[in-house]
């Protein structure tokens, strides 16, 4: 397809975001409890002594972080600056780095921006106080590489994490960019080209 790239296309549309409402404010938290709850990230497979081979597999065993930085550590679990999780280390890191490198992102305790938050990972604990702020750049840019991470998945190279495995923040991602790409001065422009094919699933 010849068109201009995607990451230039989410690079001006980003530009032009301005910084998050309440409504924007980042959910992270909320998955991360709704996650906990269920498990939504079983693997379906095929049983190979099953005689029409249609059986599911039964789910791998979780690995979980506690509930605690200190119980997080002591499971060697590492922080995960993309979905702002202490993870295990089996869970696939896709992104990650990249999320990291696009710039210094800031966080926040209030809106007004008044009270930096130095270290995201200690910022931890029930209550309203544990939640942060950040700007609508950031919030797109986290929203481009976690579908990258699931893509990442689909490929069979590695673990997906309970957030980047729920379809529901999919969505929201997914939403968020669409709305933010509208205001791009080319959305409407006929500058896109490409064919029907044939393929395979």
């Amino acid at each position: 397809m010849k068109s201009n790239t995607l990451s230039f296309l989410l690079h001006l549309a980003i530009a032009n975001l301005a910084v998050s409402t309440k409504s924007h404010q980042h959910d992270h938290n909320v998955y991360r409890n709704e996650i906990e709850a269920a498990d939504r990230n079983a693997v379906l497979g095929l049983d190979p002594n099953s005689q029409h081979q249609q059986a599911i597999s039964p789910p791998a065993a979780r690995q979980s972080c506690g509930t605690t930085v200190a119980e997080a550590m002591e499971r060697n679990c590492t922080f995960d600056p993309l979905t702002v999780q202490w993870l295990p280390q089996t869970c696939l890191r896709a992104g990650a780095d990249e999320f990291s490198a696009q710039e210094h992102w800031q966080y926040w305790r209030d809106q007004a921006g008044q009270q930096e938050i130095t270290d995201l990972s200690q910022h931890t604990g029930p209550g309203d106080e544990h939640w942060y702020w950040t700007t609508g750049r950031e919030h797109l840019t986290h929203c481009v590489y976690m579908l990258l991470r699931v893509a990442k998945v689909g490929q069979g190279e590695g673990k997906m994490d309970g957030m980047s495995g729920d379809y529901n923040h999919s969505v929201h991602c997914a939403m968020n960019l669409l709305d933010a790409a509208r205001s791009w001065d080319l959305f409407d422009v006929i500058q896109t080209q490409g064919q029907v094919r044939f393929g395979s699933c």
